[in-house]
């Protein structure tokens, strides 16, 4: 664990004059470590996933959650259905981008 050390300034009166003289007082703050970026879709390291969800899908495309189900509902995304989740293939978001570039 790393910690930070600071310096304190303590004001003491000599003879009626302020003076600050530095005094250095090491105070320990644990410094918090930046976390991790989340791994998002990979499972394991090296392998990359088969299909994404909705949430991925949309972070794959640049667009929020709530869009990707707009272009679900206007048939110009196809999902593939596994239970109840709708997963897209990377051929599919790779389709939808090549099909709809500018």
């Amino acid at each position: 664990m790393r910690y930070l050390v600071t310096m304190t300034i303590d004001i003491e009166e000599v003879q009626g004059s302020r003076t600050a003289r530095a005094v250095e007082k090491p105070v320990e703050k644990p410094v918090e470590k930046p976390k991790p970026e989340p791994t998002g879709t990979k499972l394991l390291d090296g392998i990359q996933p088969m299909v994404y969800g909705v949430r991925d899908a949309g972070r794959i495309l640049g667009i929020s959650r709530s869009s990707v189900y707009v272009l679900l509902k206007s048939g110009l995304l196809t999902p593939v259905r596994i239970g109840r989740r709708l997963l897209f293939t990377e051929s599919e978001l790779r389709a939808f981008v090549e099909k709809n570039r500018g």
